[in-house]
């Protein structure tokens, strides 16, 4: 079966991790160079050799199921009233048994990219409407439908990362019910400008499990007052304020925020941060030559990086794992 294809990226969050579950603000961006899209193979079999073709269809069944009996619930019919959308489960479920659907995706699972969050983005753009009235908001009418649809996959979910793959936009947001897009910065400015830093990414090559790591957190929150405290009196506000001076190019005293970021997460996040990146994490704090900071819950995945020397940088991360700069 042919069909016009819809590809659907990862996403990243930039600032919030674990904050942004208690109201501060966030900032997420799509990421492209992951993404995703569903596709048909009408010659798939029980004997097909393709076992990621098989199990990506499998899984949409079994997506297909939760929404089945999601839909036949009654918070259903909440959802439905107060967020305004249809959705052809009937044809979601013909495209499935009758023309072998799949999910095509080059986005690692387990790296806090949002795979999942494509795939839910996908489904919704093809089976999903929204019948927007004039007095909706439509960002978060979207976040609570995908929050619903993507708890299939993790038992509880923001909505955040369909909702970023979906418009493909950056987004930034204030609060559970404030959010909405934002003009990034040219990170492809000159140097001169500003004196901007420049930010790269690294990849761990390590997959993790998210909710290992959100439960490890939650319980150092309720169990340690003392990192409560520091976390809402001091983290959540150098994270809003961080988010403001990036988002407003000021370069400078957004360094020496990141830097407190990073410093704080060395000391209170340490479980969250892979051992073998430890050591290099606390050089980039003693020499001031770049600091890093998690990207998600970590434990793997992508970690941020900026740096104000990028003939540095680039040498010393030169094995390979810097896939953005």
């Amino acid at each position: 079966m042919n069909s016009k294809n819809k590809s659907f990226p990862s996403k990243i969050l930039l600032f919030g991790e674990d904050s942004i579950i208690f109201n501060s603000w966030g900032l997420a961006i799509p990421y492209h160079h992951y993404s995703g899209e569903l596709k048909f193979d009408t010659s798939l079999s029980s004997s097909s050799t393709d076992d990621k073709v098989i199990n990506s269809n499998k899984n949409l069944i079994l997506f297909k199921e939760y929404l089945k009996n999601f839909f036949n619930d009654g918070d259903y019919h909440k959802v439905m009233n107060n967020f305004h959308f249809s959705f052809n489960l009937k044809l979601f479920e013909k495209d499935l048994l009758n023309h072998k659907m799949y999910f095509d995706s080059s986005i690692p699972e387990g790296f806090g990219v949002g795979s999942s969050g494509a795939l839910v983005a996908a489904v919704f753009d093809r089976y999903g409407k929204l019948n927007k009235n004039k007095d909706d908001n439509v960002l978060i009418d979207l976040l609570n439908i995908f929050s619903h649809f993507e708890a299939h996959f993790h038992g509880k979910s923001s909505g955040l990362d369909p909702l970023i793959s979906f418009l493909k936009i950056p987004i930034l947001i204030k609060s559970k019910n404030e959010c909405g897009p934002v003009i990034m910065p040219d990170l492809e400015a000159t140097e001169a400008e500003n004196k901007r830093p420049i930010f790269f990414f690294i990849n761990t090559n390590r997959s993790k499990k998210t909710d290992v790591f959100v439960s490890m957190f939650m319980d150092k929150y309720k169990n340690d007052l003392y990192f409560n405290r520091l976390f809402i009196d001091e983290y959540i506000p150098l994270n809003d304020q961080t988010i403001r001076l990036f988002l407003g190019k000021e370069w400078e005293n957004l360094y020496n925020n990141f830097y407190k970021i990073s410093k704080f997460q060395y000391e209170h996040f340490s479980p969250m941060i892979l051992p073998e990146y430890k050591e290099l994490w606390k050089k980039g704090l003693d020499s001031n030559e770049y600091y890093f900071k998690l990207c998600g819950s970590g434990g793997g995945g992508l970690i941020l990086g900026i740096s104000s020397n990028k003939e540095s940088v680039i040498n010393r991360f030169k094995n390979g794992k810097i896939i953005y700069k």
